[in-house]
C-alpha cells in the first residue's frame, strides 16, 4: 500500500509501513512524474474506438427521406441490403425493387453502387455511416457519392 502525503517543504511515502520522506527539491521531479503519467494515462485512454460491423449486423431493410444537392432530406425511399454484397433499391410503400446492384462494408461506413431498372443507363451511388438503427449519408449519380444529396434512414 502506498500513501502520498504533501507538505510545505518536503513530502512522505508511506511504503509497506516504511516512512520515506523526500526533500522538497525531490518533490518537484516527483510531482512532474505524477503529472506526466496522469497525462500519458488520460491520453492513452480517451483514444476513439474503431467501430467495425459485420454483413449480418447490417442486412436488412432501410426506409426514410433522400434529399436533392443542400435540401433537407424529405422525399420516400427505402432500400434493402441482403447477404453477398446485394443491394435493392425499392419503392416506398410497396417494396417493388426498383433498382439492382452491390454494396460494400467497411468499419461502419457502407457504400453502394446500383443502377435502376426502371430507367436504363441510370445508376446511383451512396455512402453514409450506420450507427445503430440509423443511416446518414449521401447520394449520386453514377459514380459520384455526394453530388446527388443527403440520406437519413432507419432500419425496418
Amino acid at each position: 500500500m502506498i500513501i502520498l502525503a504533501f507538505f510545505h517543504f518536503y513530502t512522505v511515502i508511506v511504503l509497506n509501513q516504511q516512512i520515506i520522506t523526500i526533500k522538497f527539491y525531490k518533490m518537484k521531479k516527483l510531482k512532474l512524474a505524477v503529472i506526466f503519467f496522469v497525462f500519458t494515462a488520460a491520453l492513452i485512454s480517451c483514444k476513439k474506438d474503431t467501430i467495425t460491423l459485420t454483413p449480418e449486423q447490417v442486412t436488412g431493410t432501410y426506409a426514410g427521406f433522400r434529399g436533392f444537392e443542400s435540401e433537407n432530406p424529405g422525399i420516400d425511399c427505402s432500400f434493402s441490403i441482403l447477404a453477398g454484397a446485394v443491394f435493392h433499391e425499392l419503392s416506398p410503400g410497396t417494396e417493388i425493387i426498383t433498382g439492382e446492384g452491390t454494396w460494400q462494408l467497411n468499419g461502419n461506413t457502407l457504400t453502394a453502387y446500383y443502377h435502376q431498372s426502371e430507367i436504363p443507363g441510370h445508376s446511383y451511388s451512396i455512402s453514409g455511416t450506420i450507427n445503430g438503427s440509423s443511416f446518414t449519408g449521401t447520394w449520386g449519380f453514377g459514380n459520384s457519392k455526394n453530388n446527388g444529396g443527403r440520406l437519413e434512414m432507419g432500419r425496418q
